[in-house]
């Protein structure tokens, strides 16, 4: 793997990761309600499902595509499903700030409004037509996968992750600093609406592209 296919593969990755669309959704939802943790947690989600599709791709993510065409599409209204479900339930308890959760005790809303974690992203990754795309059709155009050695697959490892993890990892961070500039409760209840949003949007993003 040359120099100029690294720095191409980086270009690439920055285009596909910044371009506005369920990863960046629900990295922001994340920033506006989740903990660093759990922020951390749903990023490493993402980067767990990019690398898979890298590994499909090299060895035969076409293939793949092409016969099991259900269980992709399976994969894709159940990611969609869970997303709806998942903005539903934290537009349900959108009034909730964290005060009124200690004060009420109310351990289940807590944990519907905080599942933001590693399968959410994982989910919105392998469910993602535009991440499946990108493998499957425009990486194999610039890049031999196949004549790849075991070197060059970790660069490409720690490339896909270290994108991945600045530009997501920014989103989320500008949503959680603006979070943490509010003060007031009907400006939290606000960012905790928009972020259930985010999350249903997603949701039925999936399930348009999908159909």
């Amino acid at each position: 793997m040359t120099l100029a296919s690294s720095f191409a593969l980086i270009i690439a990755m920055f285009v596909l990761a910044l371009t506005p669309g369920p990863g960046v959704f629900i990295s922001i939802s994340a920033g506006l309600q989740e903990t660093p943790k759990r922020i951390a947690a749903m990023i490493s989600g993402i980067i767990t499902g990019d690398i898979l599709f890298l590994m499909l791709s090299i060895y035969g993510l076409s293939w793949v595509a092409t016969h099991l065409q259900g269980a992709f599409l399976f994969l894709q209204y159940g990611g969609a499903a869970y997303l709806c479900y998942m903005g539903f339930i934290m537009l349900k308890h959108s009034n909730e700030t964290s005060i009124d959760l200690a004060q009420n005790g109310n351990q289940a809303s807590a944990t519907g409004r905080r599942q933001l974690g590693y399968m959410v992203g994982l989910v919105v990754t392998l469910a993602n037509p535009k991440v499946i795309f990108f493998y499957v059709s425009f990486l194999p155009n610039f890049m031999d996968l196949q004549s790849l050695t075991a070197l060059d697959i970790f660069i490409v490892i720690f490339i896909i992750a270290a994108v991945l993890a600045t530009s997501m990892g920014f989103y989320a961070w500008l949503a959680y600093s603006a979070r943490h500039a509010v003060v007031s409760e009907a400006a939290q209840k606000t960012l905790n609406t928009t972020s259930g949003a985010l999350i249903l949007v997603t949701g039925v993003i999936f399930a348009l592209k999908t159909g």
